[in-house]
Formats: C-alpha cells, sequence, structure tokens
C-alpha cells in the first residue's frame, strides 16, 4: 500500500513538470484559463499513458498528445510545438542535476521514510524545472528584443529536426541507462551533452538568420534612399526649369496688361499658369518634407511605400513640419510596424473612390506621434478581428501584419497604439515616448487629422 502511495505521488509530480516548464517558457500573452486546461489535460493525459507502463517507449506515445494540447488550447503557434520536447529535455536533465546534488551532497543525510525521500526529491526537481525554464525564458526574451528574426520555414524545420533528434538521444540515453543497468554518470553526460550541442547549433541559427536578415535590411535600406535621392534631384532639375519659365511668365502677363487685356490675361492665367501651379502642388514635390526625418531607414522606406501609391494612382498627402529625430523604438521594429501599416493603407485606399493617404509625423513634450490615414471601404470589420493571427480578407495565411504589430509593440512599453475608424477613414497612430509610457490627449491626436 506504501509502496502504491510512493507511485502515485510520483506520478503527480512527473506529470507536472513538463506544463509548469512549457508554461514559463511561452512568453505570450494567454489566457490564465487556457494555460490551466492545457496544464491539466497534459497531466490527466500523462498519468493515463504511463500508469501502466514508464518506460521511455511511451514518451512517443505523450509527446503528439501533448502537442495536440499545447497547440488547441494555447494560440494554435505550430513552431510552439517543439517546446513538448524541449520541456522534456529541460526536466531530464533537472532529474539528472537533482540525482547528482542527491548522490554527491546528500547521501548523508536521513530524508524518514522513502515517501518522503520521493517528495523531497520531486520538489527539489520542480524547483529545477521552474528555474531553468525561467532562465531560458529570459534569454527567449533576450534574443526577441534585441534580434528581431524573420525565419524561413526551412531553418524553423531544420531547428525542429535538431530538438527532436537530441530529445530522441535523450531518450536513448535514458532507456540505456535503466534496461541496460549501465553506469549512470556516463549517461547522465551524454544527455548533458546532447543538450548543449543542441543549444549551441540552434544559436549558431538564430545568429546566421540574423547576419543575412541584417544584410538584407542594408541592401534595401540603400536601395529606398538612392529611389528618394534620385526623386529629389528630378524636382530639382525641374525647379531649375521652371526658375528660367518664371521670367518668360512675368513678360507675357505684362503684355496683357499694358493692353488692358483682362480677357486676354484670364485666359491665359487659367490655360498656363493654373496648371503650373497643380504641377508644383503634385504627389511628387510633398516629398521634400520627408528630408526632415533624420533617421535614413526609416526616410527610405517612408518614401519607398509612398512613391509606390504615388505610382498607384493614390493621391498622397506629406504633414511634417519639424525635424523628426531618432525616437526610443529600433530601428528594424519601426520600420516593420511602419511597413506593414503603408502596405495595408495603400491596399485599402486602392480599392476606394478617393484613394487618399494621409503621413503625419510630429514630435511634442518629448514624444513622437506618426498618423497614417487612408480612405477604406468599411466591411463592418471590427479592429479586434483585424488584430487577430490569420486574419485577413483575401484568404487564409494571408493576414499576418496587424497581429504581428501588436505582438512588436508588446516589447514596448514607452508605445501606444491608437486604431479608429472615422468617416470612411481608417487611421493608425503611434505615439513613441521618450522614457516611460504617456498618453498624450486624444484631442492632441485628432488636431493632427
Amino acid at each position: 500500500m506504501k509502496d502504491l502511495i510512493v507511485i502515485r505521488i510520483l506520478m503527480l509530480f512527473s506529470a507536472f513538470w513538463m506544463p509548469l516548464a512549457v508554461n514559463i517558457l511561452i512568453d505570450e500573452k494567454i489566457k490564465w484559463q487556457k494555460r490551466l486546461i492545457c496544464s491539466i489535460l497534459s497531466m490527466i493525459s500523462y498519468i493515463l499513458i504511463f500508469s501502466q507502463n514508464s518506460s521511455e517507449i511511451m514518451a512517443l506515445i505523450y509527446f503528439p498528445v501533448m502537442m495536440i494540447f499545447v497547440y488547441f488550447c494555447l494560440n494554435r503557434s505550430a513552431i510552439h510545438l517543439l517546446l513538448v520536447p524541449a520541456s522534456y529535455i529541460i526536466v531530464l536533465n533537472c532529474n539528472y542535476i537533482a540525482a547528482s546534488i542527491n548522490r554527491n551532497y546528500l547521501s548523508g543525510w536521513s530524508f524518514g521514510s522513502r515517501g518522503d525521500m520521493i517528495v523531497k526529491r520531486g520538489i527539489l526537481v520542480t524547483i529545477l524545472v521552474a528555474a531553468v525554464s525561467f532562465v531560458i525564458r529570459l534569454i527567449i526574451i533576450f534574443f526577441k528584443k534585441r534580434i528581431m528574426v524573420n525565419f524561413s520555414k526551412e531553418i524553423i524545420i531544420c531547428m525542429a529536426l535538431i530538438v527532436v533528434l537530441c530529445t530522441m538521444l535523450c531518450l536513448g540515453a535514458s532507456w540505456s541507462q535503466k534496461k541496460l543497468g549501465r553506469e549512470g554518470l556516463l549517461y547522465e553526460l551524454a544527455v548533458f551533452l546532447y543538450t548543449i550541442v543542441t543549444l549551441a547549433v540552434v544559436t549558431y541559427a538564430i545568429r546566421v538568420v540574423h547576419m543575412q536578415e541584417s544584410a538584407k535590411r542594408k541592401v534595401q535600406e540603400h536601395k529606398d534612399i538612392l529611389e528618394y535621392t534620385s526623386h529629389i534631384e528630378n524636382m530639382y532639375e525641374e525647379l531649375r526649369g521652371f526658375r528660367h519659365d518664371y521670367v518668360n511668365i512675368l513678360a507675357s502677363l505684362s503684355g496683357y496688361i499694358e493692353k488692358n487685356d483682362m480677357r486676354g490675361l484670364e485666359k491665359y492665367f487659367n490655360e498656363t499658369i493654373m496648371p503650373t501651379n497643380e504641377k508644383m502642388n503634385s504627389n511628387k514635390y510633398r516629398l521634400q518634407k520627408l528630408s526632415k526625418i533624420e533617421n535614413p531607414a526609416i526616410k527610405g522606406l517612408v518614401s519607398n511605400k509612398l512613391i509606390y501609391a504615388m505610382s498607384t494612382g493614390i493621391d498622397v498627402f506629406i504633414d511634417i513640419m519639424d525635424e523628426i529625430k531618432d525616437v526610443d523604438v529600433r530601428d528594424i521594429d519601426l520600420c516593420r510596424i511602419l511597413g506593414i501599416y503603408l502596405d495595408n493603407a495603400v491596399e485599402a485606399a486602392g480599392e476606394t473612390e478617393e484613394k487618399e493617404l494621409k503621413f503625419n509625423i510630429i514630435q511634442d513634450n518629448g514624444s513622437t506621434v506618426i498618423v497614417i490615414m487612408n480612405s477604406f471601404i468599411n466591411k463592418g470589420i471590427s479592429i479586434s478581428n483585424m488584430e487577430k493571427q490569420g486574419f485577413s480578407t483575401k484568404g487564409e495565411g494571408r493576414g499576418l501584419g496587424l497581429s504581428n504589430v501588436v505582438q512588436v509593440l508588446g516589447q514596448y512599453e514607452n508605445v501606444n497604439k491608437v486604431t479608429e475608424i472615422r468617416d470612411n477613414y481608417f487611421i493608425q497612430t503611434l505615439i513613441i515616448s521618450e522614457n516611460e509610457k504617456k498618453k498624450l490627449p486624444k484631442s492632441f491626436i485628432q488636431g493632427l487629422l
């Protein structure tokens, strides 16, 4: 009877460790109810699967079951399925660490009954699992904040195979230790070695991808700046030509005035001078306002998007009154956000009759406010639904934009986002404070529009 109770206690501890690791490793905002349901279902399935046979072979059955719970109960992200084998590796290493501590430091201690020893061993492993998972979580957050990379499918598949291979090797080492009666320390070292190699390979993959992404960004920034510079040069040449024509225009006006030919003057003004005025106020000449943006990466991206918008027939308005200095958001993140906003604005404005897009930046009281406003066809879709991962009005898998913005902004306490729909205009506003999270009055934001 006592042995049965001890086995049940050990089973409960073992069932708790992997869900604990998974919940700590996931750094996204997931409702606690979903986390609790996932943990309970995982623990129940663990107990049912391992109650009759606790061999490593049963883990091959348990892993897919827990992956199903993680996928459907949390955020349905395929990459998070890797947390299941990763959590197993953490638990296995923590078990070996606890065994090593018990063997080398606590062997002379008296734990009382075998049940007491199991409970204390279970508590030690639980503490180790929580601590190791939390440290890994901090490392993940560190990489996400400082290295924002977009992994290709090939890289994700490669990393998944590495993690799965490490898991299989750890399972094999654990099975050999139990079934073949080999020396425990040798296989504990093997598991540690597999884990270290896996971490090294994954870290190297992240570094390679980061270097590739950085190189691509620099090339794109260079192209954007060249295109913007080319447009500015063309505008300058046209202005030089207009300066030479200006004297001739004045001379022609004086001829009509001398003859007191008001009708001729009116006709000449409407047919010759007014088109020139419209030309000077055209989209192309509004781009010069972007010169007030000091950051070349932001200037290049915005000019590229707005030039493309003009080429599609969209009427672009730019309002930048003051010099815009750097803001407390990383260039890669701000470019990513503005790129998504402007892509969506161009696409939505192109579907309307008005075809209008307005871009506004202002710095005031230590805050930078960026407003992107575009005409759009209101299809009755709520803003909250637009920001859900995977949402799209054009088919499955094409709606990752706004959800990515929400994810990126979740890293910044000094950035506020305001999204609103007003009179068939879709308005996105970013408010970036210098140091701490501040909220500007809504009347101030509305005054920019």
